[in-house]
């Protein structure tokens, strides 16, 4: 995991916010950063101060609403870490949020995501 010291926490939290106003309601926007939803993914599963500064906020304001980041850019290795995340860290509601934007596109449900990270919680369960 990465830890953050409280300057750098402070710089990366007003970068998160900034590209959270970027991508709201901005198609474009959300289409370009796509591209690193990878590099965002995998920050949120490593920094420990994530929470406070922003990544999983970001995260659930890219991908919610926008068809062509949930049918197009999402690959399972990154559905399959989003639910990891959530049962490996605490349960905290701010998962729940990326959780739920991974699963609906306006209100239409995306039922291959739905089904498969159903799947990840049963099969975590089972073990």
């Amino acid at each position: 995991t990465i830890r953050f010291n409280p300057e750098l926490k402070s710089v990366l939290a007003l970068i998160y916010k900034l590209l959270r106003h970027i991508v709201q309601e901005n198609e474009i926007n959300k289409a370009y950063l796509a591209y690193s939803l990878d590099s965002l993914a995998t920050q949120v599963l490593r920094a420990e101060d994530q929470l406070e500064i922003g990544i999983g906020q970001t995260l659930a304001t890219l991908v919610r609403n926008s068809k062509f980041i949930l049918y197009r850019q999402l690959d399972l290795v990154y559905l399959t870490n989003s639910v990891l995340l959530y049962l490996k860290k605490e349960k905290n509601g701010r998962y729940i949020s990326i959780l739920s934007s991974l699963c609906k596109y306006k209100e239409e449900a995306v039922l291959f995501n739905q089904n498969y990270l159903c799947n990840v919680f049963l099969q975590d369960e089972a073990n």
